[in-house]
């Protein structure tokens, strides 16, 4: 079986809102391209961007990686992260 694209989804959610202090809400999925399937037990790398847009609101572009090769790419627009900073997790 292979990994579900709301697994990689709510990871990258579940970062952002460990690294702003507080839970987002998902307001939209941009994009998402899925390279390479992953199973349970896959060990992957994240790499999120967080870019404020806005009073409480945030884009989100992700890179997920397992050994180097592309897993997938996502940007989500995200409300509710009352961080205003910018940075990387």
């Amino acid at each position: 079986p292979t990994r579900r694209s709301s697994d990689l989804v709510m990871a990258v959610m579940v970062m952002a809102g460990k690294w702003a202090g507080t839970p987002g809400e998902l307001k939209s999925l941009v994009l998402a391209k899925w390279f390479a399937p992953t199973g349970p037990g896959a060990e992957l790398d994240f790499l999120v961007r967080v870019s404020p847009n806005g009073v409480g609101e945030a884009k989100l572009k992700a890179k997920i990686t397992r050994g180097g090769d592309k897993v997938a790419e996502l940007i989500l627009a995200v409300q509710g992260l009352k961080s205003a900073r910018v940075g990387c997790l």
